[in-house]
Parts: structure tokens; sequence; C-alpha cells
């Protein structure tokens, strides 16, 4: 069957012409990495190049280097999870569904397949969390229509840091769906095992990890 008879069939079935080219291309191999936050942005930089069929993403209140062929979307939240008391946790989940940023990832799940998402980022910040949430929690729809697999490679604060990004950390994993794989990368266990280190070392160590996890994934 030609397209001019696919067209005409899709019509006499009562789907529109623009439907049928608006839908989703077949890519059954192809793979989104969603960098949301400083955390995830710094990991993606030790990534040299993206492997193949793979499509990035990077979300940050400051541009990172990336490969080449990866999309930077800037977002600023007003408040940062350091300091936001109840009613500005609302006011920054308002300001990550409505931002540009959000809007150009889900226009960028709902026009393309993917076989495997995968978020990267460094929960306890306002953006990592934010968008994690609000992606598979808040408003997983997008998510869900994807019908992709979805991973997140994602680190942990130190224990020392505030109670407050412990307390975000726990609602979004709280209310995770059950499909969701998560592969995390603790900072505590960086001084469990190779015992005490200068802060930025170990950011960077934990950042080496979650690119390798990154690559392995992509390789499955």
């Amino acid at each position: 069957m030609n397209r001019r008879d696919y067209l005409k069939s899709m019509l006499i079935l009562g789907i529109s012409g623009s439907s049928f080219l608006n839908a989703k291309p077949k890519s059954a191999n192809k793979i989104l990495i969603l960098a949301l936050g400083g955390a995830g942005c710094n990991c993606i930089e030790k990534l040299n190049k993206l492997p193949a069929q793979t499509d990035l993403i990077c979300v940050s209140s400051r541009e990172h280097p990336m490969p080449n062929g990866g999309l930077f979307l800037p977002f600023k939240a007003n408040k940062s999870y350091d300091l936001y008391t109840k009613n500005t946790v609302e006011l920054s989940r308002k300001e990550i569904a409505e931002s540009d940023a959000m809007k150009s990832i889900k226009n960028q799940l709902n026009t393309t397949a993917y076989k495997q998402v995968i978020f990267v980022a460094g929960l306890g910040g306002s953006t990592g969390t934010g968008f994690c949430r609000h992606l598979l929690c808040l408003a997983p729809q997008t998510i869900e229509a994807s019908k992709a697999q979805i991973h997140m490679v994602v680190s942990f604060p130190f224990p020392f840091e505030s109670k407050v990004r412990v307390k975000a950390i726990r609602t979004l994993m709280n209310s995770l769906p059950q499909e969701v794989s998560v592969h995390d990368f603790p900072l505590s266990g960086l001084l469990k095992h190779h015992g005490d280190m200068p802060f930025n070392d170990a950011l960077e160590m934990i950042n080496s990890r979650k690119a390798d996890k990154i690559i392995e994934l992509c390789r499955t």
C-alpha cells in the first residue's frame, strides 16, 4: 500500500491526515537522556560523545559543555530547595510545570519514540528533584504514553547536608512508579569505602561513576 492509499484508508477510519503526519516516528532503538540540574549536567560532561541513537537534553541554570548533538534548555527557579518554605514549594512546582524547558521535554517525548529514557540528576536540589518529580510522579502521563523503559541515574547528598534536601528526596522516592529503575550513587558511600576526601574530588568520582552507568544502560 502506498502512502496515498494509506492516508485514504486513515480518512475512512476517521483518522485525520494531520494525526498521521504528527504520529511518532518508529525508532525502537532510540534513547533519551535527560540531564536535570547542575549535578546532572556535570555528569554529562564526562561523556566524550553520545552513544549512537541517543538524544540528550540538559536543563540547568547555567550552560554546560555538552557532547555534540545535545540540547541545552535554561531554567532557574526563583527559590532553591535549601531556602524554601511550604508556600515556595508550590511556587517551585508551578515554575517547573509551566517552564519552557518542561514544555520542550514533553514535546520531545510526544514526537519521538524511545526504548529508554534515562533521568540523570543529583537529588536534593530544586531543578533535578523538581523535574524528576513532575515528569515521573505529579504529571506522569507523557512518560507513561511513551511506553519506554525508565531509568534514574542519581546521586544522593552527604548526610551533613540540609534536612530539607533529604525530605525532598524522600518525597520523590516514595511516590515513584514501580516501573522506574533507580541506580543510586550516595555520596556517603564514598566516605565508607574511600575515607575522607576533598568535596570536589568526591563529586568528580560520583560523576564518573554515573557516566559509566549511563554508557552501560545505553549499550543494553
